[in-house]
């Protein structure tokens, strides 16, 4: 086989190849039609930005750059930003907003144009962070459906509700058993409801909610109506001894991450999880002490060797809601690390 336009006569020899050397070669009639979409969108000419700055996709070319070709990509391009779900003039929700991965995520969304309303429990930190970003406050307790009513109401209010972020959940740590072989020291089966009822009957609840307020909305011109992304953590594929309940909360989140992108794939809402390994979050406190601690820490992670910061993990989550072809999908943002049994 061989691909029209390219300077290389080598045959391709394997069907992967030839789907990448056809990608690499977009014909001149579908550059000519994005350059018509993109125009009728508002791109008026070469020398216009694109209206749509994330989730940005470059087609690679086996045609040299510059001259027509050059402005023709460019056009291309240009047709490939709006393909992205649109964050700036839109609502966003971030349970679990006000501190660590959160409050990255509400920040780093709120710069991009978003109207971010911070769903959490921590009024003063919440207010605070609203405050700072131009958002909304609502007190939150995930186990709560009429509070997270209230925040979907907020954000709808806000401006069309594109994005929901489920940052919100707590941690337990127990072993399955007592050493004495009592009923009694077996592990709290009060606490391990709890944990499953924030981390992932909250996170469901919110999906519930929000998506349908997103069915509401006309969809984007890619035919969108809003993207959704959880938090879990790899403590669903690692987890170590004393992490029953928080495994299999987060193990839970993983699990429904197909079943609702599938569901929810009808109204044009995708669905992905970030399962974050290490990060350094208020939760290690602060000082000597704890500095000396999650160096220690650190030490365990494949490369680079420290914790993930709460800004790396705001980015992934940003790449998932602004790449329309990112779904159902379960993304480990953790430096490589494996989590050893303890």
């Amino acid at each position: 086989m061989f691909v029209d336009n390219c300077p290389s006569s080598e045959p391709v020899v394997s069907a992967v190849s030839a789907t990448v050397a056809v990608l690499a070669c977009i014909p001149a009639p579908f550059e000519r039609a994005a350059s018509r979409y993109a125009e009728r969108r508002g791109g008026a000419g070469d020398d216009q930005p694109p209206r749509q700055q994330t989730g940005i996709l470059n087609v690679g070319r086996c045609e040299p750059v510059g001259g027509q070709n050059r402005n023709r990509g460019r056009r291309t391009q240009r047709l490939l930003y709006t393909l992205a779900v649109e964050i700036n003039g839109t609502s966003a929700i971030v349970t679990g907003g006000a501190s660590g991965i959160g409050a990255a995520t509400a920040r780093l969304l709120a710069s991009q144009g978003a109207r971010v309303v911070i769903a959490d429990m921590q009024a003063e930190r919440g207010e605070e962070l609203a405050h700072e970003i131009g958002g909304a406050f609502v007190s939150v307790d995930v186990t709560d459906t009429a509070q997270i009513e209230d925040a979907v109401n907020t954000a709808v209010d806000l401006g069309p509700l594109r994005t929901l972020v489920n940052s919100a959940g707590i941690g337990w740590a127990q072993r399955t058993i007592g050493k004495d072989g009592e009923f009694a020291s077996a592990h709290n089966l009060d606490a391990y409801k709890k944990v499953l009822a924030i981390n992932l009957v909250g996170t469901f609840d919110c999906i519930r909610l929000a998506a349908t307020a997103m069915s509401r909305l006309d969809p984007t011109d890619s035919g969108e109506r809003g993207a959704i992304v959880n938090m879990t953590s790899v403590a669903a594929f690692d987890g170590q001894i004393g992490q029953a309940a928080y495994s299999s909360s987060k193990g839970g989140v993983v699990g429904l991450t197909l079943p609702v992108a599938r569901d929810l794939s009808a109204v044009g809402i995708r669905v992905n999880t970030v399962a974050p390994g290490l990060i350094d979050t208020p939760i290690y406190g602060e000082g000597p002490d704890s500095e000396a601690f999650k160096a220690k820490l650190g030490e365990s992670v494949l490369y680079p060797k420290r914790l993930g910061k709460p800004e790396e993990l705001a980015s992934m989550v940003v790449e998932l809601i602004t790449n329309s072809y990112m779904n159902a999908e379960v993304v480990r943002v953790d430096g490589g690390i494996r989590m050893p049994p303890k």
